[in-house]
Parts: C-alpha cells; sequence; structure tokens
C-alpha cells in the first residue's frame, strides 16, 4: 500500500512538472551604451501554454554607489518595478502575476537605468538570475553591460569610428577604423573588472591563452582618458 502511493506521489509530482510552462530569453548579454535614461523589455518569451511565473533576482553587479541609488536603477515584473537598492544584494522578487504566453517578447520583466545624476564614468555590468517557478531546472541568466562617458567624450570619437573584429573571435583580433589613430593603448577587462590584457598595438590585440568568455574592450588616448570602449566575445 505504501509503495503503491508513493508510486502514485511521483507520478503526480512527474506530471506536474513536466506539464509546467517554460520560457525562453532571447539575449543572454545586452550592451547598453549610456546617452539617456534607458527602458526596455528584457526578452523573455513565454511559448502557447499557461502563463509562467518567473523568481528573480540581481545575481552580481559591479556598478559603482552613485549608480545605485533608488529610483536610478531597477527592474520591473508585468505590474510592479523594484530599485536596486531593493533588490541587492539578497533579495528574490516574483513576478506579481504570470506572464500570459504571446510567443514574442510583448509582457514580461523589462529594465530602467536613469543615470543622469551619476558622476562616475565607466563601464559596469548587472547580472539577473531568472528562475521558473513551477520547474526548478528551468532557469536563465541575463547579463545587461552599460558604458557612460562625458557627453564631450562621446562626441569626439563616435564608437562606429573603431571596429574591432572579428567578434565574436578568437586569437588574434583585428582593431582599424578612423578612430584608432586617437588610442594609444588598449585594455581588456573581464566581467568581474580585472584587467587581463594591456597592449599598445594599434591594429592587433592577441588574445590567445584567455578563456572564452565575454570581455570589456577600452581604447584611451594620448592623455590617458577612455574614448572607446567595447564588447568582445571570445570563442
Amino acid at each position: 500500500m505504501i509503495r503503491t502511493l508513493q508510486f502514485f506521489i511521483c507520478c503526480f509530482l512527474t506530471f506536474n512538472v513536466a506539464s509546467a510552462q517554460s520560457f525562453t530569453v532571447q539575449h543572454d548579454t545586452v550592451y547598453l551604451p549610456y546617452t539617456g535614461p534607458l527602458y526596455g523589455l528584457n526578452g523573455i518569451i513565454v511559448p502557447p501554454g499557461s502563463p509562467v511565473t518567473i523568481k528573480w533576482r540581481v545575481l552580481n553587479t559591479n556598478f559603482p554607489p552613485d549608480w545605485m541609488p533608488p529610483s536610478s536603477t531597477g527592474f520591473c515584473d508585468n505590474q510592479l518595478c523594484y530599485d536596486l537598492a531593493h533588490l541587492w544584494p539578497s533579495a528574490v522578487v516574483n513576478s506579481t502575476a504570470g506572464i500570459v504566453p504571446t510567443g514574442s517578447d510583448t509582457d514580461g520583466i523589462s529594465y530602467s537605468f536613469n543615470l543622469e545624476t551619476a558622476v562616475t564614468y565607466g563601464t559596469f555590468y548587472i547580472t539577473l538570475r531568472l528562475h521558473n517557478a513551477a520547474i526548478p531546472a528551468d532557469t536563465a541568466t541575463q547579463t545587461y553591460v552599460i558604458s557612460k562617458f562625458p557627453p564631450a567624450t562621446l562626441s569626439s570619437m563616435p564608437r562606429s569610428t573603431v571596429i574591432v573584429y572579428p567578434n565574436p573571435g578568437t586569437g588574434i583580433i583585428i582593431v582599424s577604423g578612423a578612430g584608432v589613430k586617437g588610442l594609444v593603448k588598449f585594455e581588456l577587462s573581464d566581467m568581474s573588472g580585472r584587467r587581463v590584457l594591456e597592449t599598445t598595438d594599434q591594429t592587433h590585440i592577441d588574445t590567445r591563452g584567455l578563456p572564452a568568455g565575454l570581455y570589456i574592450l577600452k581604447g584611451f588616448d594620448v592623455m590617458g582618458a577612455e574614448v572607446h570602449c567595447d564588447k568582445l566575445i571570445l570563442e
């Protein structure tokens, strides 16, 4: 009798997990150059089926303190918004209503960055962990890489004047474009902010020996000012 009961309980739990609705994300990394308040949907897609309740939290961030005051940075579910001070370092938030399946990114968790009062310039990141409340193994991680530079820097050297390729790539990375003439040094950092490479070569970056992953490439002028920043994916 006990074994029979255990069998039915196991079947019941298995059926519920198997029949629960899943979700996907369009991008695991989003690069956002900051030129004004940013807002957008974060790419959650729920296929046709039942609504999905997602548990989510900030997994890690290296934002400086002036990027984190209330109302400056936050994430919203489909009904409520939470600023970063509420989410970091350990808060877990459930979506307040099931995310309705639409087959496209039309309703779900969104991001908001308003760094108008921030005086710290540079490139920083924040990583979210998304977790399906009904399926423990159904998870996703999303990283937002935000760059903010002084307006004069942005206008003096548009990001498009420096071309980095192949990207994604491996081994020797080529750097070209009109903006390269104004650069005297490149630095490559991993997502923890640790500098892993520095070179004064204006045409090639040798990434051999570095592990695959997401990196931030920064270019500096003769005055030591950071005038270029780009995401580099090593395969």
